[in-house]
């Protein structure tokens, strides 16, 4: 049978007083140690952000230099090759020379 209403029903938990000035103060440390932490994260990122900026420009200044350097390469290797050419071409027509034929002829064989 249940109780009726009364006394006999109420909770009997003891009530604790909580001394909120213990547990403000406790909050206000960990939020000034987060706001240290924040601040120092904060400067390291800018810190960072400088350096790579610098690294950027080096880098852009780098593949400058790479882009000329390629195109230098590019040049010598074709005048190399044309060198290379005229050199077996004279060849060729030295050795047609030597062979006897003249180089009326050999003009000739060329213009048909």
């Amino acid at each position: 049978m249940p109780r009726t209403k009364g006394s006999k029903n109420k909770a009997k938990h003891d009530t604790v007083e909580m001394d909120y000035s213990v547990v403000l103060d406790k909050k206000n440390s960990e939020k000034c140690t987060l706001e240290s932490d924040v601040a120092a994260l904060e400067a390291d990122i800018n810190g960072l952000k400088v350096q790579l900026k610098e690294k950027k420009t080096a880098l852009k200044k780098i593949s400058k230099e790479i882009a000329v350097l390629e195109e230098k390469k590019r040049q010598q290797d074709e005048e190399a090759l044309k060198k290379e050419q005229k050199e077996q071409i004279e060849n060729a027509i030295q050795k047609l020379l030597d062979d006897g034929i003249s180089m009326s002829d050999i003009l000739n064989k060329l213009g048909k």
